[in-house]
């Protein structure tokens, strides 16, 4: 009786040990794939689908085609770019200037190559940094008037909207 006592006992540890193994392996397998599809998240632009889009490759032909535009420069996987996206794609659709302005999503891409490029071939009064968002007006291909975040000071709506209406865009 003793000896069947003790059986149990350990067929019981032996069932409460694989339990506790499969709860931790669930467990990781969920972090995991919380992981994966908040990163896949990230990679997506909130503003996508909202403003047309186009790759930094493509941004010197657009902008031979396209003299007088208006490029939103930003990462998808900055905090940053994203916070101001959810701040200003509201605006973008009531004041119809999603119609107007073009998305240029600088994700996987070497920042620094793409502002000394940049840069270099469209001279302005302030240099692009990578302190993105930014947003450039474009008149007969070159930059009439730029704004962008600094460090510690991101752009905001407000500063949106006064940099549309100073150049006599939207509403």
């Amino acid at each position: 009786m003793e000896t069947n006592n003790k059986e149990i006992k350990t067929k019981n540890v032996v069932i409460l040990i694989i339990i506790f193994l499969v709860g931790i392996g669930l467990t990781l397998y969920f972090c995991r794939w919380y992981q994966v599809i908040d990163q896949n998240k990230k990679s997506v632009p909130i503003i996508r689908g909202t403003l047309s889009e186009i790759s930094y490759q493509e941004l010197d032909d657009y902008l031979l085609e396209n003299p007088t535009s208006v490029i939103y420069l930003c990462t998808s996987d900055s905090q940053q770019c994203r916070n101001y996206e959810k701040d200003v794609k509201s605006y973008f659709v009531k004041s119809g200037l999603n119609s107007s302005i073009i998305y240029v999503n600088l994700t996987n891409i070497d920042q620094t190559k793409f502002i000394k490029k940049f840069n270099q071939k469209y001279h302005y009064k302030v240099k692009l940094n990578t302190n993105y968002p930014a947003i450039i007006y474009f008149s007969e291909g070159e930059i009439k008037d730029m704004i962008q975040g600094k460090k510690g000071n991101t752009l905001t709506l407000n500063k949106t909207k006064e940099f549309f209406k100073d150049n006599e865009f939207g509403e």
